[in-house]
Parts: structure tokens; C-alpha cells; sequence
């Protein structure tokens, strides 16, 4: 029947939910067709456009939950301060016909993106005991069923513009992902002296609990920047460096080893600065169990 004003719609063999609508309204989805009267800035840009420019995530949990994970932002101004992004992990409870007994279910109880209160939404702050690094706000309440949204740290409480930048990674729980933050006093200028921040961050992908620590070459970067023992397990992120992150590229290495590449632009004015520029990251995740082999022999008589 098409999209109504509940942003539901129906086909021949199964209904669901639009799971995420890129307008920005605060209402429940919004009305795809009601883009025109959305607010606007001087430039005339709508305000608080998240456009999906990058692949999601799909994951399957230890009980069989399919995760749909994914950031957004406008990917085409990254320096517009009024548009900004979020992380979102929905658990997509949908079973096909095959597999449901011949008839599909569960598709219409997906969350939708604006429905995440504070109970399974999370934000990352900067963290008062070791500068340049992020936590999780205290008021965050990690959702035991996995559903949850993230607000990068410019965006809580004012939105500032930071953007989600590429497909979200998952490896053993762990979850990483990129974000940029424009820092340029003079935001519609795409040459302006200071390009801004590139930064890092992981969580658990079930709870959304801070995981950074969990990976061996991110723990012993931890470690060498002064982060204390005790609070390692609390951190869930760091601006890298200047520029533009680039997706994070995943590379398997022998006997279990996985690491994560991410390449940072940088950019005029770096030079002399407390971050650096043009920056290649590189370092290991938890790595997946090793192979075993059990041997044995029969006697045979």
C-alpha cells in the first residue's frame, strides 16, 4: 500500500517498519514526503540531515539475533557543524518463511532509530582523568538485549557536527568505529587552518560497555599515552589525529591474528601541533581462537 503517514508499509508476502528515516525529524520517523518543511540553515542545508553513506554491519549474536549496526552523518559537508550522526545497533528479530515454519515473522517489531530513550542510549564524553581519551556518560544504561543508540561526544548535549566515517567493525564482541569532528572556525571552508579531529572508538556490541581495552595494540597504546591500569577498562575512544579517517580495513594474520588499519588525511596546520597529521594506525584486536587437532590411534587386532 506504500508509505502512510506512520512510515509503515505493506507488500504481497511480508509487512515492517522503515527502521531509519535520513530526514532528522524528532517525530516518530517522520513523513519521507514532508522534507521540504524541515528547518534549514542560512546556506540553506536542512538541519540535522543523517544520511547513511556507509554499508551497515550485519552480526549474529550467541543466540542467533541478527545486529544491524551503522553510523551516519552527511558525508558530503563534513564540516557543517549543523549536521551531525550517531551509531545505532538494532537487533533485527525478522525470520524468513524458510526458517519460520512457512510463514515470516518478527518484522514488525524492529525499533525505530528516534525510539531509543535513555535506557539504551549512549554517550561518549571526554574523560576528565586522562585528556585527548572518551568514556561513557554515567548516566549511560548499557542494554542487556543489545539494542542501543551512541552520540559521539560533540553532539552530546549540542550538536556539533561529528560524523560517523565507514563500515563499523566486529570481532570477538568487540566493535570499532570512526568519526570525524570539525574543529574549523570558519566550518563552510573546506580549507581553513585547523581540519579536525579524527578519532577512534570501541564497544562492546552487545552491552555497549567501553572495549577499547580489550585489544592487545590498543591496550599497549593506552598504556605508552599514561592511562593507569585501573582505568583502561573505561575507555572507549581517543581522537587519533587530524583528518579524516578513512574506513577501517581489517587484515588476518597466523595463528588467530587480527588487525585493524586506519588511515588518517591530516591536513594544513598540523605542523607544530599536540596531534599529527597524516597518521597510519595500526593495531591488534582479539584474535579469534586457533585451530586444534585431536590425534589419536586404534590398535586393531
Amino acid at each position: 500500500t506504500g508509505i502512510d503517514g506512520n512510515a509503515e508499509f505493506e507488500a504481497e508476502d511480508w509487512t515492517g517498519h522503515i527502521l531509519f528515516c535520513a530526514t532528522g525529524t524528532d517525530t516518530e520517523c517522520g513523513d519521507p514526503t514532508q522534507i521540504d518543511n524541515l528547518p534549514v540553515a542560512d546556506d540553506g542545508d536542512v538541519i540535522d540531515r543523517e544520511p547513511i553513506f556507509f554499508d551497515p554491519t550485519v552480526v549474529i549474536d550467541d543466540i542467533g539475533r541478527r545486529h544491524v549496526i551503522l553510523v551516519n552523518g552527511n558525508r558530503r559537508n563534513l564540516s557543517d557543524p549543523e549536521q551531525s550522526g550517531k551509531l545505532y545497533n538494532f537487533v533485527d528479530p525478522f525470520v524468513p518463511a524458510f526458517l519460520g515454519g512457512g510463514s515470516s515473522s518478527g518484522a514488525t517489531t524492529i525499533i525505530a532509530g528516534t525510539k531509543f530513550n535513555s535506557t539504551n542510549t549512549i554517550e561518549i564524553v571526554p574523560d576528565t582523568n586522562n585528556p585527548g581519551f572518551f568514556t561513557t556518560s554515567t548516566s549511560a544504561g548499557f542494554d542487556p538485549n543489545g539494542e542501543f543508540a551512541v552520540i559521539f561526544p560533540d553532539n552530546v548535549g549540542t550538536i556539533n557536527g561529528e560524523k560517523g566515517i565507514g563500515t563499523p567493525i566486529v570481532i570477538q564482541r568487540v566493535m570499532v568505529f570512526t568519526t570525524f569532528a570539525p574543529l574549523s572556525s570558519d566550518t563552510n571552508n573546506p580549507c581553513a587552518s585547523d581540519l579536525g579531529e579524527g578519532r577512534v572508538f570501541s564497544l562492546d556490541f552487545l552491552s555497549g560497555e567501553p572495549a577499547l581495552g580489550r585489544s592487545p595494540g590498543a591496550r599497549k597504546l593506552l598504556k605508552d599515552k599514561g592511562v593507569s591500569e585501573s582505568e583502561i577498562d573505561s575507555i572507549v575512544g581517543l581522537t587519533a589525529a587530524k583528518g579524516v579517517p578513512a574506513p577501517a580495513q581489517l587484515t588476518f594474520g597466523s595463528r588467530g591474528s587480527v588487525l585493524v588499519t586506519i588511515a588518517f588525511s591530516g591536513g594544513p596546520g598540523d605542523t607544530g601541533g599536540t596531534l599529527p597529521g597524516g597518521t597510519f594506525l595500526v593495531w591488534e584486536l582479539p584474535p579469534f581462537a586457533t585451530r586444534t587437532q585431536t590425534l589419536y590411534w586404534e590398535e586393531i587386532l
